[in-house]
């Protein structure tokens, strides 16, 4: 997969923006649910809890987190296996970091605001038998004034996760609010190293006057790649239907037609820091 990573973050903006007009990042008619099963691999799959009348839109799974979940069990397995991951901004379904870890991750941490923890929590506790090694962190992004001094933080939040730096940090869909793209530069640089990180972001395209500076600051920091549609943007196995008999859970018939997401803007990238050749002198000018 390394070598098929040949795109550059540039070539997302290329092309107009294909949906007519911009959505949020949400199938709202699948947030309604209480439970969303998403399908990893023939034989796996995420029962995800959601709760989209008592945390909003922090509380369902969002597309670009299919779009991770989808890409980490298949072409993308190899960057996470074995590995030391944080799926940054996890959010109450969590569905990349469950991914990562039921495709062998060696431990996941799930980090997102405190209000999120009871649900995600719930949701570790429902898939341990295939997603296992994961827990919760609480974590506040750096918040930066004009001066691009940090801003204060809860006592609970204001450190980096344990076991930062990571070997993988996962990031899906957190640039659908303009205020937190400073901080959430901020926080990458917290959780990672030089030379060490790798960057797996899934990223909804909405408004590219703010989203190209983004991967301009970005790319001062990191070598950013686009991963190849082909990686994520196919059919997904439609979940085990209902008997109406017995209720049990049946498998599909092999003419049953597969589940699909209009996926036409989101995109995946895998990104490393630029090694730390020598550091900034300090005061310049």
């Amino acid at each position: 997969m390394a070598g098929a990573l040949e795109l550059e973050w540039e070539e997302i903006f290329s092309s107009p923006v294909a949906a007519k007009k911009t959505s949020l990042g949400v199938n709202f008619l699948e947030a309604s649910k209480p439970t969303k099963v998403l399908p990893l691999v023939p034989g796996v799959q995420l029962e995800l809890s959601q709760s989209l009348e008592d945390l909003g839109i922090a509380g369902v799974v969002w597309d670009c987190g299919v779009v991770l979940a989808r890409a980490l069990s298949g072409e993308l397995s190899s960057l996470v296996r074995g590995k030391q991951v944080l799926d940054l901004g996890c959010g109450g379904g969590a569905p990349a970091g469950l991914a990562a870890a039921a495709c062998g991750a060696r431990e996941v941490t799930l980090s997102d605001l405190p209000l999120v923890r009871p649900l995600v929590e719930a949701n570790m506790a429902a898939n341990l038998g295939v997603a296992p090694n994961c827990h919760f962190a609480a974590y506040e992004w750096p918040q930066r004034d004009p001066q691009g001094s940090a801003g204060e933080r809860s006592r609970e939040e204001q450190h980096p996760p344990h076991g930062a730096p990571f070997d993988v940090v996962l990031c899906a869909d957190c640039m659908y609010d303009t205020k937190i793209l400073d901080p959430l530069l901020a926080a990458l640089t917290e959780v990672s190293a030089p030379g060490k990180t790798t960057l797996v972001l899934a990223y909804k395209r909405r408004v590219d006057d703010r989203e190209r500076p983004f991967f301009k600051k970005l790319s001062q920091t990191w070598t950013l790649r686009l991963v190849p549609r082909s990686a994520f943007d196919g059919d997904f196995p439609a979940p085990p239907s209902q008997s109406p008999s017995t209720g049990q859970s049946a498998e599909a018939p092999p003419s049953r037609p597969l589940s699909r997401s209009p996926l036409a803007d989101v995109h995946l990238l895998v990104a490393t820091r630029h090694p730390a050749l020598f550091a900034a002198p300090p005061n310049l000018p």
